[in-house]
Order: C-alpha cells, then sequence, then structure tokens
C-alpha cells in the first residue's frame, strides 16, 4: 500500500499552527507502519526538505504563502498521485490541497480529505460570501468525491453531518508522549519564579478569543491588586490581529512572546500554572492537550471539543465569554497548590491513556486498507459519532 500525505505546509514551519503540528506528529507515527510519503509547499523549501529527510518532498511557494501557491509542485503532483494508490489530503481550501483532490478524482484515485475545521460554523462566518462561493464551486464538489472525510472531534463529525456529508470517520489528534516522557525542564528561562503564570500559547487569530481573554484578565487584576501573577501571549500573529488592540502589556503584567516551537514550547507550558485556551472554535486545540500531558490544569470553551475537562474534572470548561472566563481564571489561581498539582496529574494520566499519536496511527492505518479493499470507503463509515476522542 503506498499513500500519499498531501499538506500545505509542513514542519519546521511551525508557525501556520496545529495543522502542522498534527501533520508532522501523524507522518512520525504512521511512517513506522508503512511508507507514508508526503508532499507540501513552503517559502523556505530546503529547510523542510532537510527535516523529511527523503521521506517526502517540499516545493517553493511564491507569492501567497499561506495559501501555499506554487507553480513548482503542479506537474509532480500529478505523478506522484498517479504513483500512489491513496491520496490523504491533510486540509481544505488553500492550493495544494484543493490541487490533490481535483488531480485524485480526474485520476480516478481514492482520496481522504482531513477537514481541519475548516467547515465550523464560526469559520464559515468568517468573509462568509467569499467562502460560499468557493464551497459550492470548488470545495464541495470535491469533497463529495471523497472515499472519507476525516474528521477530529464529535462536533465536527455533527456539522459536516449537518451539512450533507456522510462518508466520515473521526479520529481525534494526538500528543507525542515520547517528546513529553522525554523533556527535561531546565530553571526558568521565561517568567520570574513564584509567579502564577496564565499561558496562552496559539495562533493570535480571532477565533482564538483573545479579546475575551483580555477583558477578562482585566476583570482579574481589579480583583486580585496583588500582583503575583501574568498573563503569558504566546504565539505568531500573523494577520495583525493582536497589534490592533493596542495592549499595554507592562502596565498589566502581561509578557508578549513570538512563537515557540519544540524544546522551548515545553518549557514554556512547564513554567506556566494554567493553560487557558478561550477560543470561539476549535477543531481539537493541541495546547489543551499538550497541556494536560505536561500536568498542568486547563481553562478552555465549549468552542472546543474539550468536554471532558468538565466531565473527569480535570479543568474548566465554560462559555466562551468574559463572565465566563473571569470565573475560571479566579476559581484556578484561588485552588491549593496541591488541587492544582492534583488536576494536573489526573489530565497527564487521561492524556496518556487515550491520546497517543502512536494509538492514532494504527487507527488511520487501518482506515487506509479499509478505503482500498473497498475502493469506495462504505465498510468504514461510523453513522454517529462514538463520543470518544
Amino acid at each position: 500500500m503506498k499513500c500519499l500525505y498531501v499538506n500545505t505546509h509542513f514542519a519546521p514551519d511551525y508557525e501556520f499552527g496545529g495543522v502542522v503540528e498534527s501533520a508532522s506528529k501523524i507522518h512520525k507515527y504512521i511512517q513506522r507502519l508503512m511508507p507514508f510519503f508526503v508532499v507540501c509547499v513552503s517559502k523556505n523549501s530546503a529547510a523542510v526538505n532537510s527535516y523529511l529527510c527523503g521521506c517526502g518532498i517540499c516545493f517553493p511557494s511564491i507569492f501567497f504563502h499561506r495559501i501555499g501557491f506554487s507553480v513548482a509542485l503542479i506537474s509532480p503532483l500529478w505523478k506522484l498521485i498517479r504513483e500512489h494508490d491513496l491520496i490523504a489530503v491533510n486540509g481544505i481550501f488553500t492550493f495544494p490541497v484543493t490541487l490533490a483532490q481535483l488531480f485524485a478524482v480526474l485520476q480516478k484515485k481514492p482520496f481522504i480529505v482531513s477537514v481541519r475545521g475548516g467547515l465550523e460554523p464560526w469559520r464559515l462566518q468568517q468573509k462568509k460570501y467569499r467562502k460560499a462561493i468557493f464551497n459550492k464551486l470548488i470545495a464541495f464538489p470535491l469533497l463529495r468525491k471523497a472515499s472519507c472525510i476525516h474528521v477530529t472531534s464529535d462536533d465536527e463529525y455533527s456539522n459536516l453531518l449537518n451539512l450533507g456529508f456522510t462518508k466520515l470517520k473521526l479520529i481525534s489528534n494526538g500528543i507525542d508522549n515520547e517528546l513529553i516522557e522525554s523533556f527535561t525542564p531546565k530553571k526558568n528561562c521565561f517568567f520570574p519564579e513564584g509567579k502564577f503564570v496564565f499561558l496562552f500559547l496559539s495562533r493570535t487569530d480571532k477565533e482564538k478569543g483573545l479579546d475575551i481573554l483580555l477583558r477578562a484578565y482585566a476583570r482579574f487584576v481589579k480583583a486580585n491588586p496583588v500582583q503575583e501573577y501574568v498573563l503569558a501571549i504566546v504565539g505568531p500573529d500573523h494577520q495583525g490581529y493582536l497589534a490592533q488592540m493596542n495592549i499595554e502589556y507592562e502596565k498589566n503584567n502581561i509578557y508578549r512572546l513570538e512563537g515557540v516551537y519544540g524544546e522551548k514550547k515545553f518549557q514554556i507550558i512547564h513554567e506556566s500554572s494554567c493553560v487557558i485556551l478561550p477560543s470561539y472554535s476549535e477543531n481539537f486545540g493541541n495546547i489543551v492537550a499538550e497541556g494536560m500531558g505536561m500536568a498542568k490544569p486547563v481553562i478552555t470553551t465549549t468552542g472546543t471539543p474539550w468536554h471532558v475537562l468538565k466531565e473527569k474534572k480535570l479543568g474548566f470548561y465554560v462559555e466562551p465569554t468574559v463572565e465566563e472566563i473571569f470565573f475560571a481564571m479566579q476559581s484556578i489561581y484561588h485552588l491549593s497548590d496541591s488541587e492544582r498539582d492534583s488536576m494536573g496529574q489526573e489530565s497527564r494520566r487521561y492524556i496518556f491513556e487515550n491520546m497517543s499519536w502512536a494509538g492514532k496511527a494504527i487507527r488511520f492505518t487501518d482506515l487506509f486498507a479499509s478505503i482500498l479493499n473497498t475502493q469506495h470507503g462504505a465498510e468504514l463509515i461510523e453513522r454517529q459519532p462514538n463520543g470518544k476522542f
């Protein structure tokens, strides 16, 4: 079985967010089980090709780097699709993944599409008319030709059903247990010792809920005048959303760092007291899983699929409103150290038992085999979400 894995961006281009992080982990663990050749684009293709070490190929993108436009990709992609049995497409809307679906249809190759939150209701309302036209003319007709659509949460599953898609498979993202277990913490490198650190670590795009976080934090500061705490906002600001807010960082005890990755990311999580992701919409939320894996209590919203936080009392799962975020920040700040530590350790245990990428890789390879055995995916369809990650 020869499977081609088509992405827009790939490691080490982590500034493009969780979809790159997830893709690199999926590839790492599936590659141990079967050949899984990556195709992607980058404005720094040499660095990506070095990272891939012959297990894939990256073509240079030009002009519109976020959507991955690349003339150099077109002819080789057609040939690579012809040479492979199954095409796994990671994402929608961008140039490489749209082209891959089109080529797969023209060559009558079975293909899977991971929609990666692109069709969530909140996101469809952003640039609404432009997306509606693209979806009607291009994205939806191609998706209907897919052997299977991969989703990462029950909510995303339900949303795709509501849009009329039925060939769905739910496999959530995971965490890289090996990296977390091998991590050796250092003395504080980013934040002062003894401070309570609320950590936001993600892209600073609009859907991440930074507007409500900052208003909730302003209320928190008024309620707790002795500032034994900081808010850390860590992540790239590609859309300039954060820059528009005119934040007084020093005055409000807010630390601002650009994106950090790899060992530095785990060090920052280690130095934090609590991970907070106040997203309006999130198909998964890698930082939630990573925070839990690092034994940190987490605050996130009902815009994410992490209802397990509330069900198992592993953190705070609240509405994406100023009032609810403020309440969660107050609550977690005023827990005792032992209560927070217990919550974090239970979170780590849950993540390690349920969310390893090694286990997800086995489910993906089973899915690939099912599609190739049926050539249309009928045997692999889950008619109802299973309620589990």
